[in-house]
């Protein structure tokens, strides 16, 4: 029972991120979602699917542009829709959908597989006839050429934020933030909620795998689709 409610719950959440006025009159109201919001005084949007790189890039986006004013990581949508309405500029990851769903799933263990496969697909197919409208960025380019992307949203936008490719050191630092972020000192929970890879994720992922190509092989298909025809 609770994981269909919890799957109800995500279900609801993703059917109102289409439409910025439900959005912001429901979930909006909350005040840790306030704060990821775009708004007018927003500079920078970055958002993706979950498990997308989108702790890393805006950690590193804020590591070399701490002053600026971020919308991030409510992964709807409705946020793009808002940003290119008051012509912010804006950023949107993407990882391929059998790495970004396992990866969801591990997390949030509870979620159906199936349905987070059709989340994914879902968001980037009703973003993508603005296309023209963002720079787009891998999963793979944002951990390795961070500097590059912020520079293309620099010279598409006419902004000035400062571009940097973490050094191993800087890279450092910003994993450890995300740990102390997500992870949970209570055992095996904290595999499940670390951004880190691991041995023990790694196993459990392969087995996510090995379902989605056995039971949900026609939605891994479709986000797979999408994934190409994006990118």
């Amino acid at each position: 029972m609770q994981v269909n409610q919890f799957n109800l719950r995500f279900m609801l959440r993703n059917v109102c991120g289409r439409y910025p006025k439900i959005f912001y009159a429901t979930y909006g109201l909350k005040s840790t979602n306030r704060k990821l919001l775009v708004n007018k005084n927003t500079q920078l949007l970055i958002e993706g699917f979950p498990r997308s790189a989108n702790t890393f890039a805006v950690l590193t986006f804020k590591y070399a542009n701490p002053d600026i004013n971020i919308a991030h990581h409510l992964h709807i949508p409705s946020q793009v829709f808002q940003a290119i309405k008051w012509q912010i500029p804006t950023l949107i990851l993407i990882r391929n959908p059998k790495d970004a769903v396992a990866s969801w799933v591990l997390r949030n263990p509870g979620l159906s597989v199936d349905l987070a496969l059709k989340s994914y697909a879902s968001f980037y197919k009703l973003i993508q006839p603005y296309n023209s409208k963002y720079i787009v960025a891998k999963f793979e380019d944002v951990i390795a050429n961070y500097f590059q992307i912020i520079e293309q949203v620099n010279a598409k936008f006419g902004s000035s934020f400062i571009a940097i490719t973490p050094t191993t050191e800087q890279k450092q630092e910003i994993f450890t933030q995300i740990r102390e972020l997500t992870i949970r000192s209570n055992g095996f929970d904290c595999i499940l909620k670390s951004s880190r890879p691991s041995t023990e994720k790694n196993t459990l992922k392969e087995l996510i795998f090995k379902d989605m190509e056995q039971k949900h092989k026609d939605s891994l298909v479709m986000a797979e689709t999408v994934y190409n025809n994006f990118i």
